[in-house]
């Protein structure tokens, strides 16, 4: 792998604007609109309250979107990826990073791991809508390494074939609920018996409402994701914290109960 990964300062904000920039102009008009009509018209009570709450919320959302987007993708150190060697200690002989569109990460996970086997997937789907930001993202060409594409429910790796495999905010990009039970329990084939799967993902919270708005409806609930993990037999074994708008689940092969006769 002669590609080297290098990230620049703000990059990570940059992207998630562009991705999302009719939120943002969207955003800019209601603001704008806001202030034109209390400062030029004459509303009845409490119209000018309802007006001065929306522009005031449709301001405090670009500018706070913006700065969590920051704090997360550039600040936090969470693309630099060197705290996957606390949970690799020893470097997994083969992985997988599986993303839909928007590789950030190969790269660098291949210099951690340098002598490790790995395979990047890029899944797709049908019958199941695609948010236009994906759609954005997909077209932007980026360094990454060439991946294979693969069905989200059939990927073209063997059973137990991996010791780690990576889901970087990718998954709640899978918008049907069985959908991604299925997507997860395909993990879970690939997955060797003491291999871990990483799943990095924004929540639906008051956390990150308070940082997206709107936005919000685009991640899944903490309930909504454990009951995934645990209808695709997988077991959470650590969950971690990073920022206030992040979680990444540690994931392991749920191991059935011996039966006593």
């Amino acid at each position: 792998m002669n590609k080297k990964h290098t990230r620049t300062k703000f990059e990570g904000v940059r992207r998630f604007v562009r991705y999302n920039w009719p939120f943002y102009v969207m955003g800019l008009l209601c603001g704008i609109a806001g202030i034109l009509l209390l400062r030029c018209f004459s509303f009845p009570s409490p119209l000018p309250i309802l007006i001065g709450v929306g522009t005031g919320l449709a301001w405090f959302w670009l500018l706070a979107s913006v700065l969590a987007a920051y704090w997360v993708y550039d600040a936090s150190g969470l693309y630099g990826w060197e705290w996957l060697q606390e949970i690799f200690p020893q470097s997994p002989k083969s992985w997988a990073n599986i993303h839909a569109g928007l590789d950030e990460s190969s790269l660098r996970l291949g210099e951690i791991f340098p002598d490790s086997r790995f395979q990047v997937l890029q899944i797709h789907w049908q019958n199941l809508p695609v948010e236009a930001s994906l759609v954005r993202a997909k077209k932007e060409k980026i360094l990454s390494i060439p991946p294979i594409p693969a069905a989200f429910d059939e990927l073209p790796l063997a059973e137990a074939e991996m010791e780690a495999v990576f889901v970087i905010f990718s998954a709640h990009e899978i918008r049907g609920l069985q959908e991604r039970i299925r997507f997860l329990k395909e993990l879970g084939r690939i997955l060797s018996p003491s291999g871990k799967i990483i799943v990095v993902e924004h929540l639906r919270d008051w956390k990150n409402f308070i940082a997206f708005g709107p936005g919000l409806g685009h991640f899944y609930s903490l309930k909504n994701w454990r009951f995934v993990f645990e209808n695709a037999g997988l077991k959470i074994f650590r969950e971690i914290s990073w920022t206030p708008f992040v979680k990444i689940f540690l994931l392991q092969k749920t191991i059935p109960a011996e039966r006593i006769d």
